[in-house]
């Protein structure tokens, strides 16, 4: 008898609660309340003549990328509630079967992140030419890597319990077909960054990269069965990209260095992302069935 997959234990505590209008009241309520956050920080900007929306459209200065990493505060705890209110299964399983962060498997993914960025980065340096530095000052970017890690932190391990976790969870119980835990989760957290006034003509190959982006944290999820790897990943590439070397100025508030912002170098960049990413979908794929085949064995 074949023993359970990574995957099916790690979507087994949602099987006495599969039904999907629980997982849409759910996510109604997250994106609800996260939409009503939003508002309100809008009002209390009008009520007291401060333009708050020109402070959190982006990364480019150190203020406005702290206050967007901040709007991240509120992600757990609203998940929680969501969870609650709809008796979906306990907070802590949504990391996988221990109910917690497995230390082991997030050093790997902050490892493969490592990897990735130095393959991409070699790349990228030898096509466009190198980062141009932002002008930071080491003692004052240092202080201010340090106040943004815990943040990037919340920020990009909220993101893995919202999609690798309840999302993919829920779709793997209910359905077991990639192309709802795999492919859904992973359309939906491309949406999440979808941004046409930031990205102009580009915004759809951004999405297209986010999508991908999303693959690979729901194959490793799959794989090992809990968020452990993913939120390496995921923790260790937005720390590069936020606090090293940004993908563009727009995005270099608290990085050391970017990329050149002009058009030719933009699409060469966003052409080599999304080729090392579908590298890493390609690694990540043949981990997932290793792992599968291993547990069939067994």
């Amino acid at each position: 008898m074949n023993r359970p997959s990574p995957l099916q234990d790690f979507a087994e505590a949602t099987r006495a609660a599969p039904a999907l209008w629980r997982l849409i009241g759910a996510l109604g309520v997250i994106f609800g309340a996260l939409l009503l956050l939003g508002l309100g920080v809008g009002a209390a900007g009008l009520a007291l003549g401060v333009d708050i929306g020109g402070y959190i459209r982006g990364f480019e200065t150190p203020l406005s990328a702290f206050l967007i990493l901040a709007t991240f505060l509120v992600w757990r705890p609203t998940i929680w509630l969501a969870l609650r209110l709809f008796r979906l299964q306990p907070y802590r399983r949504l990391f996988g079967p221990t109910g917690r962060v497995e230390g082991a498997r997030f050093l790997a993914g902050l490892g493969g992140a490592v990897c990735f960025t130095l393959f991409s980065t070699g790349i990228a340096a030898a096509l466009v030419g190198p980062p141009q530095w932002t002008g930071a000052a080491a003692a004052p970017w240092l202080g201010l890597a340090l106040l943004a890690l815990p943040l990037i932190y919340i920020q990009s391990s909220a993101e893995e319990i919202l999609f690798r976790g309840l999302i993919l969870q829920h779709m793997a119980a209910r359905f077991g077909a990639f192309w709802a835990w795999g492919l859904i989760p992973s359309v939906l957290f491309g949406l999440l960054h979808w941004n046409p006034d930031g990205y102009g003509p580009a915004a759809m190959m951004v999405l297209a990269i986010t999508g991908l982006t999303g693959l690979v944290f729901a194959l490793v999820t799959a794989a090992t069965g809990d968020l452990g790897s993913a939120m390496g990943l995921h923790i260790g590439l937005n720390v590069f990209a936020l606090l090293l070397i940004a993908p563009n100025e727009a995005f270099a508030g608290l990085a050391l260095a970017h990329w050149p912002d002009d058009e030719v170098s933009l699409n060469r960049l966003l052409m080599i992302d999304l080729s090392a990413l579908a590298i890493a979908c390609v690694a990540a794929a043949l981990f997932y069935r290793r792992r599968m085949r291993r547990s069939q064995a067994l």
